[in-house]
């Protein structure tokens, strides 16, 4: 794609500065795309501090986009491509995923029907988390205040998540036998889940306020608690659990190889994630250099989806570990799942988590204080 300098763009080219007083970028690029029109791309000393990324310094799109243009940015490279197509791929990719695996379930002939509800919690959680994050990511340009909007929800969407996949680890891999209060109740574990999820979102919400220079620690801190009780069930399996021992803690995790191969690499793909955004690394050491990919940020969709992935066949293995005859006595143990118990929290999560971002977007969209120089 060709470069030209914007001291040489025709007057009939010009962007219009009183309709846009923010395109006042000296060091701005246009690009020549395949339609004929010209697109700019914006240096970070170009855009409102309420549109910076830490370390990003080129790339940008054209600040206070309106809704098309944000659409249009699809499908010219800028410094959100990566993220934005990375995830529209994972939802299109999940959306087949799960589909296939929910409509086994409901077949009338399924021996596992009652894993039906915990999987379509699942469903909806994963498909709401890379949804709300392409949507931020695509129309994050319209605004300083619209940044944060979009990113509000983008934080409930991930507390949403984290939610339904501690909710379905739960009830496919839970160990029994373990005398730990937690796992022998439905309802406390659930408790503990949604409690954790509305923490994570208020705080999430919070760092993009306040306390913005620690904003992506605070943010990594917040998700990794919820995170925590997406793994504590096969966590404990792993560690603590054995396969065929009804004296003593039992799960399907500890009873096959596969599981537990899958259960590690979640593990290392979530952990790494978070420390590369957290850490901001490469960009931190080479500011500039990895505008366009190469991110910490590009780093966490990534892992994120590659943890997402491996969540999955954690449960599609510990679907097939029931038919092993060997583990019928463990499997009997953890049937009889409602939507009461499952699809419903899992609306009642869903629709408190985007209360709070909602909250939150109203008190900004209606501040009239000027964006801190110190935002991200």
């Amino acid at each position: 794609m060709k470069l030209r300098s914007k001291s040489v763009i025709p007057a009939h080219e010009k962007v219009n500065n009183n309709r846009n007083n923010n395109d006042r970028g000296v060091s701005a690029k246009l690009l020549n795309g395949k339609s004929g029109k010209h697109v700019l791309l914006y240096n970070v000393s170009d855009v409102p501090p309420g549109l910076h990324e830490s370390f990003v310094r080129t790339g940008y799109r054209k600040p206070n986009s309106t809704t098309w243009e944000c659409l249009q940015s699809l499908f010219y490279v800028n410094n959100e491509s990566f993220n934005m197509w990375s995830h529209i791929i994972a939802v299109l990719y999940f959306i087949v995923r799960y589909t296939v695996v929910l409509l086994e379930l409901r077949q009338p002939s399924s021996p596992q029907r009652d894993f039906y509800w915990p999987m379509l919690s699942s469903f909806i959680g994963t498909i709401t988390v890379y949804t709300l994050s392409v949507t931020a990511h695509v129309f994050n340009s319209k605004s300083e205040k619209m940044h944060r909007v979009f990113y509000f929800f983008d934080y409930a969407g991930i507390s949403i998540y984290t939610f339904t996949s501690g909710q379905v680890m739960y009830y496919y891999n839970r160990p029994t036998n373990t005398q730990w209060r937690i796992f022998e109740s439905a309802v406390m574990y659930t408790l503990l889940g949604a409690g954790l999820s509305f923490l994570a979102t208020f705080y999430s919400c919070k760092s993009k306020v306040h306390l913005q220079k620690y904003g992506p620690v605070i943010r990594i801190i917040a998700v990794f608690a919820g995170w925590i009780n997406t793994v504590l069930a096969p966590t404990v399996g792993v560690t603590m659990c054995s396969c065929h021992d009804v004296t003593k803690c039992q799960s399907f995790v500890s009873c096959n190889e596969l599981l537990v191969t899958y259960y590690w690499r979640h593990c290392f793909c979530s952990v790494a994630g978070g420390v590369i955004y957290g850490s901001r690394l490469p960009e931190r050491l080479l500011p500039g250099t990895f505008d366009i990919i190469g991110s910490s940020h590009h780093f966490l969709h990534i892992f994120g989806a590659l943890s997402t992935e491996y969540a999955f066949k954690i449960l599609e293995v510990a679907l097939e570990s029931r038919r092993d005859p060997r583990n019928e006595i463990l499997a009997q143990s953890l049937t009889e799942i409602s939507s009461l118990e499952t699809l419903f929290p899992t609306i009642v999560v869903f629709v408190v988590n985007i209360a709070i971002a909602f909250w939150f977007a109203k008190s900004i969209y209606n501040s009239k204080d000027p964006v801190s120089r110190n935002e991200m």
